[in-house]
């Protein structure tokens, strides 16, 4: 169980941020929008993005730094990007993830007062596990609460797919090519699917944190396991929960809620309509354990890179100010959420876009690293997973064109 533990951790904890906004919202809104015609989507959304997030961990096992740490030695302006990129998204990912999980802790709960007070209240819980345990505790807690979601998920399919299809008289699956606004929602769904291609850095501190946290440096081909493992994790799920959504959703966009709050009473409203009373707190359990692991692991993870970042462009920079940056983090989130928790697909569709435009930058810096004549040549990626980048790149910038042309039609 030691050996296990030293093992795995920065792949699960890659797979706690991921299954998050991506699944259990979009993939699930996919399947109740579009039956299983959005399939593709996620299928090409995982294949494509894989190739940068895997860099990060190559990249970090190999040199023993982070991939911080080789933008930097590019150049100071690759680093600057990215922190600029970091800062265009980071609160409104923040506010989006956490006031879903605010959301399902209300219901949980039963939280009579305002959402934003709760979502306070969470982060307080967050800060504190990540100041008083460190990456250790993360790594533990992540891990609990990571197998109690995947069996929680797990069994709803079982029960979905047990339970007969009962459609609505006049759900008829959308068509994904009829609608300009059709392709918008494909580009939100992609662009956080698995999860944001800039957080690829956050593989890479990771995994330089865990050899410094328990002294043991595993092979290439175990971080790559690892890293593999999470990953096909939070892919899979990705196409359960839009099952989910296929089986026992099927309603349009209008009926879709805006607000957190309407979204997962509507969520549980028609599990529990489908499959019986008894399956709301399976669904519920399930579902805040999801949103849980992601806001821990969305504040550990922006406070260490750009913790970093700020160490490596400024050397007189206080490591310390790891614990301020997630604390104006917070503050930065509950001031969003107060003023646009009622609109929270507003919210999501402002930081998923940010996220998938700047998704074809961050792609192209971790294929240099990689590729890098200072990278060990026996170390690089083999020729399929090259080609797979290259593929991956275009496929990001003609989705990124499509986007903003769509965005500005």
């Amino acid at each position: 169980m030691g050996k296990i533990n030293r093992l795995f951790g920065p792949g699960i904890l890659f797979a706690a941020t991921a299954i998050g906004v991506s699944h259990l919202v979009q993939s699930t809104q996919a399947g109740a929008e579009f039956g299983y015609g959005l399939v593709w989507a996620v299928v090409l959304a995982n294949l494509f993005k894989y190739p940068f997030f895997e860099y990060g961990s190559r990249y970090a096992n190999i040199t023993g730094k982070s991939l911080l740490v080789g933008y930097y030695q590019r150049s100071k302006w690759t680093l600057r990007i990215y922190v600029i990129t970091v800062f265009l998204s980071m609160f409104t990912v923040t506010a989006g993830v956490s006031v879903v999980t605010s959301a399902l802790l209300a219901e949980l709960i039963g939280w009579p007062h305002p959402l934003y007070l709760l979502t306070i209240l969470l982060f307080v819980a967050a800060i504190a596990l990540l100041f008083i345990g460190k990456f250790r505790a993360l790594d533990n807690a992540v891990k609990i609460v990571a197998l109690c979601l995947l069996l929680s998920t797990l069994l709803a399919l079982v029960i979905a797919l047990q339970h007969p299809v009962v459609t609505a008289p006049t759900f008829e699956p959308k068509v994904w090519w009829d609608d300009a606004q059709h392709i918008v929602f494909i580009v939100a769904l992609m662009g956080w699917m698995p999860t944001a291609v800039d957080l690829s850095t956050w593989n890479s501190v990771w995994t330089v944190e865990k050899i410094r946290d328990t002294g043991f440096r595993p092979s290439l081909q175990q971080t790559l396991l690892d890293f593999r493992v999470g990953y096909i994790i939070s892919a899979v799920l990705a196409l359960v929960f839009l099952v989910l959504g296929a089986r026992l959703m099927y309603f349009p966009a209008e009926q879709f809620p805006s607000g957190a709050v309407g979204f997962v009473q509507k969520l549980l409203d028609l599990y529990t309509s489908n499959l019986g009373s008894w399956s709301y707190w399976v669904i519920l359990v399930s579902a805040f354990s999801i949103m849980l692991s992601t806001t821990i692991t969305v504040f550990d993870g922006y406070g260490r890179v750009l913790q970093e970042s700020f160490q490596l462009l400024r050397p007189d920079w206080q490591r310390s100010s790891y614990f301020y940056i997630i604390i104006i983090l917070a503050i930065g989130a509950v001031f969003i959420i107060q003023f646009f928790a009622d609109e929270m697909k507003l919210l999501l569709s402002i930081a998923t876009g940010i996220s998938f435009v700047i998704a074809p930058i961050i792609a192209w810096f971790n294929y240099r690293e990689v590729f890098d004549a200072t990278f060990p040549k026996e170390a690089r990626p083999n020729n399929f997973l090259k080609g797979l980048s290259i593929l991956g790149i275009f496929f990001l910038v003609i989705f990124t064109i499509a986007y903003l042309v769509l965005l500005l039609w």
